[in-house]
């Protein structure tokens, strides 16, 4: 098992440098060229080809620079062609096209393989572009980028873990809005339960002394009765199962506080940490 990923080579079908095949070796690589002679342009196909461009999000001057690069240099419906090989061994060919928003990746057999470089952690190179690091130097974020690299299997487990309780707390709010809803509702039918009592009760009297009708009015009366004792177990059902929520709820703020302590939010990551 190698200790390090490996580019294999890289080969340009058309645009700038169309017809360039560069193999590299197993140790240190230099590209040396006059300006303009394609040396950043190579380095960052290979970025291009992995599919490793910045996310517009959180990096869009960098992003919009390297598409305008990218497309200056590759042209329209042009081909970038990488062979890798993983630290376990594996190897891949990847290629991607100009005009293409993703890249196609078969392994050594020919087959096409479904996967994210990004996520899956198969295969992981750092690329930094001209200027990158003299400007990481002075910018406090992309110091902790470079650092968080070392701690991406915990930050990700945490990510993940945030996530989860996140959707939990969402799909708590609904249910707590509609058992709100559902208790207001049967709020309004017990009100209305007591106004059909009342007047079941006067249809009772005024039936005077036909045995049928009050038996038949005994009845009704009887059966809104039982309605509303089961409505009235309902409500402090939901209103028991709101108390649970809210203790759900309150043991997971102990529990946030516990693992974001004061020690933990006075590191490097302070401000993402906050913000999670």
């Amino acid at each position: 098992m190698s200790i390090s990923h490996k580019i294999r080579s890289i080969k340009v079908d058309g645009g700038f440098l169309n017809g360039t095949v560069i193999q590299f070796n197993n140790h240190l690589n230099c590209l040396i060229g006059g300006r303009g002679t394609g040396k950043t342009t190579v380095i960052e196909f290979i970025r291009y080809a992995l599919d490793f461009m910045p996310d517009i999000r959180l990096e869009p001057k960098k992003a919009r620079e390297l598409d305008k690069l990218i497309a200056a240099n590759l042209g329209n419906g042009n081909t970038i062609t990488l062979k890798i090989e993983t630290q376990s061994g594996l190897k891949y060919t990847v290629r991607r096209k100009s005009s293409e928003d993703t890249n196609v990746i078969k392994d050594n057999k020919g087959d096409v393989k479904q996967l994210d470089f990004r996520r899956s952690q198969v295969f992981d190179a750092e690329i930094y572009s001209q200027n990158d690091i003299e400007n990481a130097a002075s910018n406090p974020l992309d110091q902790l980028r470079i650092i968080d690299k070392f701690r991406e299997e915990e930050l990700g487990g945490i990510t993940k873990e945030l996530s989860k309780l996140q959707s939990k707390l969402d799909s708590n709010a609904a249910e707590i809005f509609s058992a709100k809803s559902q208790l207001a509702s049967l709020q309004d039918d017990i009100s209305e339960i007591d106004s059909i009592s009342e007047k079941l009760r006067a249809l009772t009297v005024d039936a005077g002394e036909d045995p049928e009708e009050v038996s038949r009015h005994g009845a009704k009366i009887q059966a809104v009765e039982k309605e509303k004792k089961a409505t009235g177990r309902l409500i402090r059902g939901l209103e028991e199962s709101k108390h649970d929520l809210d203790s759900w709820l309150q043991s997971l703020e102990q529990l946030t506080s516990t693992i974001f302590s004061r020690a933990t939010l006075s590191g490097p990551n302070r401000g993402l940490l906050e913000e999670l």
